[in-house]
Order: C-alpha cells, then structure tokens, then sequence
C-alpha cells in the first residue's frame, strides 16, 4: 500500500505514429496517428523523485548527440527502470491487443513500449495531464 495515493490517468491521447520523419530535429512528416490505447489507464505514483530528473537530464543530454552510443544505451535503460517504479499498475494492452504484463518494478514491461509510448508515460510522470501535449 501506497503511503501518497496514486492517481489514475486515461490512456486516451497516447499516440503512436507511423511514418513519422524527423529532420535535424523538426518534425517534417508527421506520420500516421494512432491511439492505441483508447479506454486504458495507467496508475502512477504522483510525485517524481531525484533519480527520474537525473536520468531525464541524461536522456537529454544523449538525444542532443552529448553523450556516447553506450551512455544513451544506459541512460534508456535507467530511465525506464525509473518510470517502472512509479508505473503501479495499468490495463495497457499491446500492439495486438493483448494484456500487458505489469509495469511495477518491471523495467522490461517498459522496455517493451514503442518511444512514442515512453515519451507519454514520460510526460504524464512528469505532472502534464492528458490532452496538454503541445503541437509537434
């Protein structure tokens, strides 16, 4: 039992997209949208501790090209260890539609996740609500 209740978030606007072609950093074919989980929710621990900002940071700093193949490599790897601990449950099903395994404490449920989908769960952790993404 959790001792900060968790919070329960619609999957709704989590978008996968297929076709997608990034350019110097600037999206220059949006792709194809799909919303692959429609009526699914995740359960979260509402608050983000010292070790998911620390990896963010590092993820960000090998997205710019700051970093070497192997320190990107660990920083995804940390990162998802990160978002599995706060993940507590979900009813996600996959690409098939078939359940999900659950995330809590599972790095390898998170690993299994398109980046689209870890960039959702990313910002959903990170306290922006559903529907708050910004435009590209």
């Amino acid at each position: 039992m959790s001792k900060i209740p968790p919070k329960r978030i619609p999957s709704d606007d989590c978008t996968v997209y297929v076709g997608r072609v990034v350019t110097d950093g600037k999206i220059t074919e949006p792709g194809t949208p799909y919303r692959v989980h429609e009526d699914e929710w995740v359960e979260i621990l509402p608050v983000q501790t010292v070790g998911q900002t620390l990896e963010i940071v590092r993820l960000q700093s090998a997205l710019t090209g700051a970093a070497t193949v192997a320190e990107s490599a660990d920083a995804f790897e940390a990162l998802c260890g990160c978002v599995s601990n706060r993940l507590l449950a979900w009813n996600w099903t996959d690409l098939e539609g078939q359940a999900m395994p659950q995330p809590k404490n599972q790095p390898d449920a998170v690993q299994s996740l398109t980046n689209d989908e870890l960039a959702w769960l990313i910002r959903v952790l990170s306290g922006e609500s559903p529907g708050e993404r910004k435009n590209g």
